[in-house]
């Protein structure tokens, strides 16, 4: 047999341990019930043998359902791997901190929770911007603010940079991928039947050139910035994994990442193309059914023997360091799995101190998660069921498991976990409040996003825990909906001690906001209820009062000490989204909150949109007074071509309980966008051969973060950076590009 990979049958080798493609939806026909677990909670793995075993009963159970369905991972492509560490380049002089006393009034990351800091691409001491964008890091003296400019133009390794400051050490986290196939990329392999049987083509392959590893990491790289004209690397690591969040707590950086593991193992990829299984689109219902048990007990020595062989040393991630040693980054028995086998993904909470040269130290859990929240002594992460391969017809509604790590002494450690019915939106539908984990869900059937009203039942129902029946066996299934429970933590569990079930049938939450005691809800079909909620007798969440308006809410701000500021979409009558929207509600009675103001950015022919719809991160409010950076992008079209209007940049306004949103100017890099991609004298753009006059360039000038420093204001942009005064914020004091 030749060595090159069998085409799609071998390929679904790599899905059996965990690779690209995760089994989503239902195969024609029935199935056999798949192991899947019956409870969130997780026991932790004793040793490295009990890891194999797992690892093999896993993977058996990965390779059948996706035999079932038919469904093959496909090759990732080439990337070239990026150099460890990176090398600094300075532009300019060292400047003098002049004599100009330091702002007083600084803004910082929007964040969940105060204490809690999270990752962003712009970070300042005060005196200094830190700018990560592309693949550079830009460090700016910002103040004095008519001196700004910048200090030292660091190339970093990978992309989609984000920024933690802690003192003097500014820590850079981006995403590397190497590896794949080999120095050219072929074709995807096609299926050809020969004499009826399912065997398939070999892709051609260059040489010699073979599946290689794929190495996906999150880049460490830690720099002295204490002087920021020279910042230095003081050391640089890999953690192997997707990164799906970071926190910030009482200076230990906490990283959560994912690593789903693929396979290029050749003697693994042979033994299972001989195995000439049949293909299960080929077969019939019934004879599916049969096949099924004897393609589980087939693959099991061959899986076992690969496990024994090499499986487990991919399966744990791994830490890299600047040498390029790889060692592992958890032992076999710091890592946690389910009651039954059922996932092969890795989800590894490490932690280290920027200051320290100490190696990161955390713990594993073998799931898929994507939302992380955390307070200032919990992490959680939370895994829905949208994202489990092993679900199936018997798992008719949505689930969320929850697992809680203890961040105590900079050491995370695995507490807890729970479930609740229901999907959650973000990291912003949990919060951790004396000692309560409160967690906001969507209803929904299984493959399924019709939020239709099931029999069973309409309005608001406040259920206490001990009534609850698990969604997938109840006799009489309760309407599509929203939730709000209320979890305690009892020995490992994470146990539902107060449920508000039954929020808005047949609709889908939009934004989430717990603030002490209280919590707002956002939903919308056709209309926008805001629903004000009280947790403070945490078995009993009780709706107090609920507001009907048109639109929608994506986030939402507390403006104290009794104001939401509501950042979404606005929306017809009917239900049809409009464009960008502002609100202001006063909810000083909970009972009855009211809408008392609404900004409609844009004219009614118009579309606009603003990032920090959804990323809460864009969304600049100085809370001393009130005043809000928010950037926007907007398309204004008239009936002729030369009424077109572009704007991307930010709107900044005063928010007052009283005045509601007074725009006090606009910032724009159209203008540095132009003469940043634009020919001299505006002529063309050099690649698209279009008119490149200032509203073209704008596209190329989407505004991304802004940070005040009193009343300065620094927009930071895909372009640049301007620096103005809100009494003149059109006309900036200093233009940097940032190339």
């Amino acid at each position: 047999m030749s060595r090159s990979l069998p085409a799609r049958f071998a390929i679904t080798a790599l899905a059996l341990l965990g690779a690209a493609a995760c089994g989503g939806g239902g195969s024609s026909g029935s199935s056999p019930k798949q192991a899947r677990p019956t409870s969130a909670k997780l026991v932790p793995v004793a040793d490295c043998e009990a890891l194999d075993a797992y690892l093999v009963d896993a993977g058996v159970e990965r390779f059948v359902r996706q035999w079932e369905m038919g469904s093959y991972g496909v090759p990732l492509p080439t990337v070239a791997p990026g150099a460890l560490p990176p090398d600094v380049a300075t532009a300019g002089e060292a400047l003098d901190d002049g004599v100009a006393p330091p702002p007083r009034d600084v803004t910082s990351t929007n964040v969940q929770e105060a204490g809690v800091d999270e990752p962003d691409l712009v970070k300042t001491d005060g005196s200094t911007l830190f700018v990560v964008r592309d693949n550079v890091l830009h460090v700016v003296k910002a103040w004095p603010a008519d001196e700004t400019q910048r200090l030292a133009r660091v190339e970093l390794t990978g992309s989609g940079g984000e920024l933690f400051l802690v003192g003097s050490r500014l820590v850079v986290l981006t995403s590397i991928y190497e590896g794949g196939w080999g120095p050219s990329e072929p074709g995807l392999p096609v299926p050809t039947m020969e004499d009826g049987s399912a065997t398939f083509a070999p892709p051609e392959l260059p040489g010699d050139t073979a599946w290689s590893e794929p190495f996906q990491a999150t880049h460490v790289t830690v720099f002295d910035v204490s002087e920021p004209s020279a910042p230095s690397v003081e050391r640089a690591f890999d953690i192997e994994g997707y990164r799906i969040g970071a926190r910030l707590v009482d200076g230990i950086v906490y990283l959560v990442s994912m690593h789903e593991p693929g396979y290029g193992d050749q003697q693994l990829f042979d033994e299972l193309a001989a195995l000439n299984l049949p293909q299960a689109w080929n077969l019939g219902e019934r004879q599916r059914a049969t096949a099924v048990e004897d393609v589980r007990r087939l693959v099991r020595p061959v899986i076992a023997s690969y496990v024994a062989r090499a499986g487990r040393a991919r399966f744990l991630p791994d830490l890299r360091d600047e040498a390029g040693t790889h060692t592992d980054v958890l032992d076999c028995a710091e890592v946690y799995r389910p009651e039954r086998a059922a996932d092969l993904s890795l989800v590894t909470l490490l932690a280290f101190d920027p200051a320290s040269d100490a190696a990161p130290t955390g713990e594993g859990v073998i799931a898929s998660g994507w939302h992380v929240y955390a307070s200032r002594t919990s992490l959680y992460l939370a895994q829905d069921s949208r994202w489990w391969w092993w679900s199936d017809d018997e798992l008719r509604y949505a689930e969320t498991h929850v697992h809680q790590f203890d961040l105590g002494a900079g050491h995370p450690t695995y507490a807890a976990s729970g479930k609740v019915p229901g999907w959650v939106l973000s990291s912003f539908s949990m919060s951790d409040h004396d000692g309560h984990l409160r967690v906001a869900t969507t209803d929904a059937t299984w493959n399924a996003w019709s939020w239709g009203v099931l029999p069973g039942g309409e309005g608001v129902v406040a259920a206490p825990a001990e009534t609850l029946v698990p969604l997938q066996t109840a006799e009489v299934p309760p309407p599509d909906a929203n939730n709000v429970f209320v979890l305690d933590r009892v020995d490992t569990d994470l146990v539902i001690v107060g449920a508000l079930r039954g929020l808005a049938p047949g609709e889908q939450i939009r934004a989430v906001r717990f603030l002490g005691d209280t919590g707002y809800v956002v939903t919308f079909l056709q209309t926008d209820p805001l629903f004000t909620i009280d947790i403070s007798v945490p078995t009993a969440p009780t709706v107090l009062g609920e507001l009907h308006i048109t639109g929608f809410s994506t986030y939402l701000h507390p403006l104290a000490p009794d104001h939401l500021i509501g950042v979404g979409r606005e929306a017809t009558d009917t239900g049809r989204v409009l464009g960008l929207q502002l609100q202001l509600f006063d909810v000083a009675n909970l009972a009855s909150p009211i809408r008392t103001h609404q900004e409609l950015v844009g004219t009614g022919g118009s579309w606009s949109w603003s990032e920090a719809e959804h990323d809460p991160r864009a969304f600049t409010f100085r809370d001393s007074d009130g005043v809000l950076a928010l950037p926007v992008t907007l398309e204004e079209a008239g009936e002729l071509r030369e009424d077109y209007r572009h704007f991307s940049g930010l709107i900044v306004y005063r928010v007052t309980p009283l005045g509601g949103f007074e725009e006090l100017g606009r910032v724009s890099h159209a203008a540095m966008a132009h003469d940043t991609w634009c020919e001299p004298g505006g002529a063309g753009d050099p690649g698209l051969g279009l008119p490149c006059d200032d509203g073209f360039a704008a596209w190329f000038a989407s505004m991304r973060r802004s940070v005040f420093f009193d009343d300065v204001l620094y927009a930071i942009s895909d372009v640049g950076l301007t620096v103005s005064t809100l009494g003149a914020l059109d006309q900036p004091l200093v233009t940097l590009p940032l190339d």
